[in-house]
């Protein structure tokens, strides 16, 4: 890879070209067939496989309802004969694929016109992404990111194809929405890399919209039951944060409640919890408080004891062979106490949720690490300006 020219190439795909192919329909035709060539949706180089989807993106915006079948067609063609395993230039490729596929769709404008192709996305969609089972290595990691993309797109182009009240079962099956599924939880578990285990998370929460209530209590009976989960799906950080990003979608009436009488909220609560304060991984803690922080904006008032779980994490001192990595825990607490602070919630109620994490977060202010001490230095200032009797700060 000459990766002094990736930025240039970058450049003239997402730019220079966009406007060439504006010019006339012979550029606009050339532009788009060279968009899926080795040096766009091929190339070796991952960031020029994103801007090549990018472009891709912004060409079929101003003529999705005829561009989107042809993109559908080269893209698809193209998937089908590579080979099913996803290694080597083959995982390459099919990553620049369903991304340049997923945002062709994601720019769609005319959703009457893509019934045909949505049918047969969902149907084929385990061909297309590949064999994704095995040992994880770096372009099994590509194909992971790029299918939960494709999900991501097709769930939302879906979402609004299913206004009238439908689910994605009733278009397809059951059957294949489980696939589905499987193909989720697999993209899930497999990476513990940050755009990866948002991507999935995106994923859950665009595929949970169009789900039945019935259809998201078995899907959340599968992740939050560790019997029915490999230990290592169970804890990734893929599953944990996906939780955050379907809460507000999880069934929470009387009709849906556990054998302990629990909603799925308070079950996913729980889950965090326990993940938090049990004897768990401390990449594990660290995954649960980042979940519960995204989570505190959807909470309602004492819907669950918050205290114990900032306590644990602002006082986690753990150490192993790469240092202080309870510092992580403490950082992702002084996070949550902050965004706590923030919500302006009732003063008594909230003083009494507050009152301990809070005298830890002091406590982390006079830290040896300048990442700690900063970060509790900025949630003590915002909570003493919060504070109606406390007098204005004259400095910061």
């Amino acid at each position: 890879v000459d990766y002094n020219a990736v930025g240039r190439r970058s450049r003239a795909m997402t730019e220079v070209g966009i406007k060439a192919a504006a010019l006339a329909e012979n550029y606009y035709l050339a532009f788009l067939s060279a968009l899926f060539d080795w040096r766009g949706a091929r190339a070796a180089d991952a960031n020029s496989r994103r801007a090549a989807a990018d472009a891709v993106g912004q060409l079929s915006q101003s003529k999705s309802h005829v561009i989107l079948r042809i993109i559908y067609t080269t893209a698809v063609d193209q998937l089908k004969k590579l080979k099913h395993a996803n290694t080597g230039t083959n995982a390459e490729a099919r990553h620049g694929l369903l991304l340049t596929l997923a945002a062709a769709i994601d720019n769609c404008k005319r959703i009457d016109t893509m019934q045909s192709i949505l049918l047969s996305l969902w149907g084929d969609l385990r061909d297309l992404v590949g064999d994704l089972g095995g040992r994880v290595t770096r372009e099994l990691e590509l194909a992971f990111e790029a299918t939960s993309v494709l999900l991501s797109s097709l769930a939302r182009i879906s979402y609004g194809y299913l206004s009238n009240k439908r689910v994605l079962s009733d278009i397809t099956s059951t059957k294949e929405l489980f696939n589905v599924v499987e193909i989720l939880e697999r993209c899930q578990a497999g990476s513990e890399k940050d755009e990866i285990v948002e991507a999935a998370a995106r994923a859950a929460s665009n595929l949970f919209s169009i789900c039945s209530r019935d259809e998201k209590t078995v899907i959340l009976n599968r992740w939050l039951d560790e019997k029915h989960s490999k230990h290592q799906e169970y804890k990734c950080k893929g599953r944990i944060i996906s939780f955050a990003a379907i809460f507000d979608q999880a069934p929470e009436g009387t009709d849906h409640l556990s054998e302990e009488g629990q909603g799925f909220q308070s079950q996913i609560l729980a889950r965090l919890q326990d993940f938090i304060l049990g004897t768990w991984p401390i990449e594990t803690k660290i995954s649960a408080m980042i979940s519960l922080s995204s989570i505190l904006r959807h909470l309602r008032a004492g819907q669950v004891g918050l205290e114990p779980m900032l306590t644990a994490a602002l006082t986690d001192y753990t150490i192993d062979q790469r240092g202080d990595v309870g510092s992580n825990l403490r950082l992702e607490g002084i996070n949550a106490v902050n965004i706590l602070i923030t919500l302006n919630q009732d003063s008594k109620t909230f003083a009494s949720r507050i009152n301990r994490p809070i005298q830890e977060v002091a406590k982390q202010a006079a830290e040896k690490l300048d990442k700690i001490r900063f970060q509790a230095w900025l949630c003590l200032e915002e909570y003493w300006q919060k504070q109606k009797d406390f007098p204005a700060l004259a400095r910061t």
